[in-house]
């Protein structure tokens, strides 16, 4: 299962529908501008904006916004305090929280350590930055901003109410379509300090059971995010944290001897399936998983999950899906040109369930759609010869 992912991960990267490695994907919603001495001078909406027509009055057209996709230098997953390179929480730029009654913000022990994190590492990046402007402001900005003396920050007054839901980028007020984050000499320091830290790496050595190749073991896996049920922050696929679950006095990840690059792959390629809707269906408590080492099969995905908005189903609409889907194949009106030509593509199908911080795989399945195409045809065959029948009995189709 992970090697199929692994192998899905190259395929994204090859297309550029991952990030690459090193950097990370962020939702930002407002632009904090800067001038050349690091002083906020405004701050701006730039989520991304779209029409649609209003559902109560269908002659209105009404503006959504959503938060834009930024590229960052790698985010930090952790509970505790760290800041992050070029950081987009406010709690750490700011270092402040609003009040209870949202009209002023306030400091609290948590923010002030975050901030003077984020102070002490992102000036030690700086440093290495000198030539671009954009970065020599921001600098100056982090050296001198004090939240003691930015309760009643006029900017931050105005999206208070947006403000913890939030993630920022920072520009120049005379440019403000060129970001920080995008910066041609911060990404080059960027890049040259994240191939350092990964050389001086220390670890247990072992053979990745992944790629059989001898590398850096991932003690701790990065977190999953989009199951359902599961935590808003994530969660771990594989994890060994009681000592039932460890042998031969290994502790952690040393258990499943996955290196650091392909556990980054899995994670990646795992996050993508969920956070796109052709590819994941939650069914009652179960969120299930469908992709293919190809790129250009999606159509059966969403033959086999739909194209419903909601991206939730429960076991009766699975059943009616399931009966129209077999009467179809049963006919031969779903085996197309379009499924020949990927006839012998593999294709996989996970099933996952949270289980406090971790996750259950509940199952896992694999095929080619040729296949899988001929046994759901098949157990149509089997139902009107009278044997047995279940609701959503399409996970439990012999793959």
């Amino acid at each position: 299962m992970l090697k199929s992912l692994c192998d899905y991960y190259e395929n994204l990267a090859s297309c550029g529908l991952l990030m690459p490695d090193g950097y990370s994907a962020v939702k930002v919603s407002y632009a904090v501008c800067l001038n050349e001495a690091g002083e906020m001078v405004n701050i701006f909406d730039c989520r991304d904006a779209r029409e649609e027509p209003d559902k109560k009055d269908k002659e209105k057209i009404k503006i959504i916004r959503t938060p834009r996709k930024e590229i960052f230098p790698k985010r930090i997953e952790t509970t505790k305090i760290a800041s992050n390179i070029i950081e987009h929480r406010p709690l750490y730029i700011f270092g402040l929280e609003p009040n209870k009654g949202k009209d002023s913000f306030e400091i609290s022990n948590k923010s002030a350590k975050s901030h003077e994190d984020f102070a002490k590492i992102n000036i030690g990046f700086l440093d290495c930055c000198k030539g671009s402007r954009l970065a020599e402001a921001y600098r100056k900005f982090v050296e001198n901003w004090n939240p003691e003396e930015q309760k009643q920050n006029e900017h931050l007054l105005k999206i208070i109410k947006d403000y913890g839901s939030s993630n920022f980028v920072f520009c120049l007020d005379e440019a403000p379509d060129e970001f920080l984050n995008n910066d041609s000499l911060v990404k080059q320091i960027w890049n040259v300090q994240y191939a350092s830290d990964n050389a001086e790496k220390s670890g247990d050595t072992v053979q990745c059971s992944i790629t059989g190749e001898d590398a850096v073991c991932a003690r701790v896996h990065g977190k999953i995010k989009g199951i359902s049920g599961g935590n808003s922050t994530g969660n771990i696929l594989c994890s060994n944290k009681n000592s039932a679950e460890c042998s031969y006095g290994c502790e952690q990840g040393l258990n499943s001897s996955i290196s650091e690059a392909a556990m980054n792959r899995y994670v990646e390629a795992l996050n993508y399936l969920l956070a796109d809707k052709k590819h994941r269906r939650v069914i009652d408590d179960l969120t299930v998983v469908c992709w293919s080492p190809g790129l250009h099969n999606d159509d059966l995905a969403e033959l086999l999950f739909g194209s419903d908005g909601d991206n939730a189903a429960d076991a009766e609409e699975i059943d009616n899906k399931l009966k129209k889907l077999m009467a179809d194949a049963a006919q031969g009106t779903l085996l197309n040109k379009q499924l020949e030509l990927l006839r012998d593509d593999k294709f996989y199908i996970i099933g996952l369930k949270p289980n406090v911080s971790r996750l259950s795989v509940k199952f896992f399945y694999s095929s080619s759609a040729a296949d899988f195409m001929k046994n759901v045809a098949q157990h149509q065959l089997d139902l009107e010869i009278g044997r047995n029948y279940k609701p959503m009995s399409l996970w439990h189709i012999k793959l």
